[in-house]
């Protein structure tokens, strides 16, 4: 569960350590990642957390190796990290439009096509990508956010075209608590 420290990303990962999985949390602040863990194990979850900028490949690759080592394999990705830093559209300077698009976007690209391997070969599994009701419905104090978002939907669309045995699936279906 990348993103999946806080927000929504805890909201689902309570809710399938709820149902009885075991739960990975790829974030990047340590300090989060354990409250979460701590939190899911209080429902009785198999819990660990991993240090995870998920616009570095090496961190994504430094994962799954370690998911697949720590739980024996993984089912589900859930790509849920998200940015979303809000001022008005002119107000954009470049750097930061660079690291929306590259947390929102290219980040679920890049968890998406590195677990594929491994889902594969495993004979399925889901690829799940978090987006926003943004996604469709444009907000203009977070252009950059929305922008990426629609990517992402048009992402998951294009992912699932493909099948190959993995279900790809774009959704919102997590709620916290």
């Amino acid at each position: 569960m990348t993103g999946g420290n806080g927000g929504i990303g805890l909201g689902c990962a309570k809710g399938l350590a709820a149902a009885g999985a075991s739960i990975a949390i790829w974030a990047r602040n340590e300090e989060k990642n354990q409250s979460a863990v701590a939190q899911l194990e209080a429902l009785g979850a198999k819990a660990h957390s991993y240090i995870v900028d998920v616009t570095n490949k090496l961190d994504i690759e430094t994962a799954i190796e370690e998911c697949l080592y720590d739980f024996g394999g993984i089912d589900i990705l859930i790509a849920n990290a998200g940015l979303n830093i809000r001022m008005q559209p002119e107000e954009f300077p470049e750097e930061v439009i660079n690291e929306i698009i590259d947390v929102n976007l290219k980040g679920a690209m890049f968890c998406a096509q590195m677990i594929y391997p491994e889902l594969k070969k495993r004979g399925g599994g889901k690829v799940i990508l978090i987006g926003s009701l943004s996604s469709i419905q444009g907000v203009g104090f977070a252009s950059i956010y929305s922008a990426t978002k629609g990517g992402v939907v048009q992402l998951g669309k294009s992912l699932a075209a493909l099948g190959a045995g993995i279900i790809f699936k774009l959704t919102r279906f997590c709620q916290d608590g």
